[in-house]
């Protein structure tokens, strides 16, 4: 089995006469012996000091340089006590309007040694404690702040397999209570293709994510846009190249499964997913657009934003093309 790589040199340059010309490809013959003369008596390499197994698991990591020599980052590999106290949580999920909806419950807590409790101190002795379960999963990330005190995030994953609640440490209490859900948890939705569609942050309202055919976010729309029907788009034209992005309006009564049904709808039945290059141009919030606008959404308030790819529109406020840089002819191919 190949040895890992356990020391990393530092690079540097070499010239090798007068003239600060280099060997041009030449052999080195002790290419160490010339650091000395760039970095003299600094340590040129960072270091990795592993196990002794097959596994070949890191248990310190020492930089570049000479103040950090004794000062590694350092790693241990265990399965969590009894005494760690991690919280076993239960989801129940739902299917409400093609998308998930999860609740959640604290059952118990995981009993010795069912899972993985990785642990890095860093350069400065700042302690973090990371358990996951058999499928790789972080279900715990513990940052230990002195001996008695520590903060504590929790990943809580649905049926699926799907990160369903993130439980930051304010809000990491034994029991789990509808205010603080609302108010404290990071919650996620997603449909039966595993997409993102609705996601909620503390201190904020409900999110909403429309994809096309190709898994692309086109639609996106926040608390602010909901009651007023509008939502932010994207088009892209057909290597999946952002065209253009703006405001359009589809109307407050349209729930977001909805508007996904409408993006579906028309792909379905022959409508441009992408938007083309055009000769002409539809102009929109004083600009000029030579893209197409038969891509859904159609409704365009406004717009955001602009790319053109290869070339750009003779627009009247372009500048001349310049025949020089520092003194050097451009060529312009087209």
């Amino acid at each position: 089995m190949e040895q890992p790589q356990q020391k990393s040199q530092k690079p540097f340059s070499i010239l090798t006469d007068w003239e600060g010309q280099s060997k041009n490809g030449a052999i080195y013959n002790s290419p160490l012996g010339n650091a000395s003369s760039v970095y003299g008596s600094e340590k040129i390499y960072s270091e990795k000091i592993l196990e002794n197994s097959p596994l070949d698991k890191i248990q310190q990591q020492i930089q570049v340089g000479n103040d950090w020599a004794n000062k590694p980052v350092k790693f241990q590999y265990d399965a969590n006590v009894w005494e760690d106290y991690v919280r076993k949580y239960e989801t129940t999920t739902t299917w409400v309007e093609g998308r998930t909806q999860t609740s959640v419950q604290l059952l118990q807590y995981f009993q010795p040694s069912q899972l993985y409790k990785n642990t890095v101190t860093d350069e400065d002795g700042n302690k973090t404690i990371e358990f996951k379960n058999g499928k790789g999963q972080v279900l715990l990330v513990k940052k230990v702040l002195n001996s008695t005190q520590n903060t504590d995030t929790y990943y809580v994953y649905n049926e699926y397999d799907q990160l369903a609640f993130v439980i930051p440490p304010l809000a990491s209490a034994p029991t789990v209570e509808t205010g603080t859900v609302e108010n404290l948890y990071y919650q996620y939705r997603y449909d039966g293709k595993g997409r993102l569609v609705e996601k909620k942050l503390p201190g904020k309202g409900w999110e909403y994510m429309v994809y096309d055919k190709a898994d692309k976010l086109v639609m996106t729309q926040d608390a602010n846009m909901n009651p007023t029907g509008n939502w932010l788009f994207t088009k892209y034209d057909k290597f999946s190249r952002v065209a253009y992005t703006g405001v359009a309006s589809i109307g407050a009564w349209f729930k977001r499964y909805q508007v996904q049904s409408s993006v579906d709808y028309y792909i379905d039945h022959g409508q441009p997913a992408t938007e083309e290059r055009k000769s002409t141009s539809f102009t929109l919030s004083g600009m000029e657009i030579y893209y197409g606008n038969t891509a859904y959404p159609f409704d365009i308030i406004n717009i955001l934003s602009v790319n053109y790819y290869d070339t750009y529109p003779q627009y009247s406020f372009n500048p001349a093309f310049p025949s020089t840089i520092q003194g050097e002819p451009v060529w312009w191919i087209h």
